[in-house]
């Protein structure tokens, strides 16, 4: 599995396990930044929603960002970052923006 990091700035990706244990299944991260953005929540979760591809969508694991199950091959972050845009239209104080490094819920294990 992949995890594809999205913020509407930008795109990358690296490898992380998507939270499924179908293989068949990558991670996309959105990144969303603005003041208003807890305010269109519900609409972007229902957007990505109406994405035959999406199976599962968690805003609560990673303050400030999205991580999108999708199937593998099927939808791209790109495909994501624009589907939101869309939805957000020319608005300013909300933004996604695809991410250019890994990210993980994981906390970091401390040194010896």
């Amino acid at each position: 599995m992949v995890l594809y990091g999205i913020a509407l700035l930008g795109v990358g990706w690296c490898s992380l396990p998507a939270a499924s244990a179908d293989q068949s299944v990558e991670r996309v991260a959105l990144m969303v930044a603005g003041d208003d953005c807890a305010v269109y929540r519900e609409s972007i979760r229902a957007v990505l929603a109406s994405v035959p591809e999406v199976r599962r969508i968690e805003f609560d694991s990673i303050p400030d960002h999205i991580l999108i199950d999708v199937e593998t091959d099927r939808v791209t972050p790109e495909d994501l970052e624009a589907t939101v845009s869309r939805r957000l239209g020319d608005m300013r104080t909300c933004r996604t923006e695809v991410m250019k490094s890994c990210i993980s819920a994981r906390q970091p294990r401390s040194s010896p």
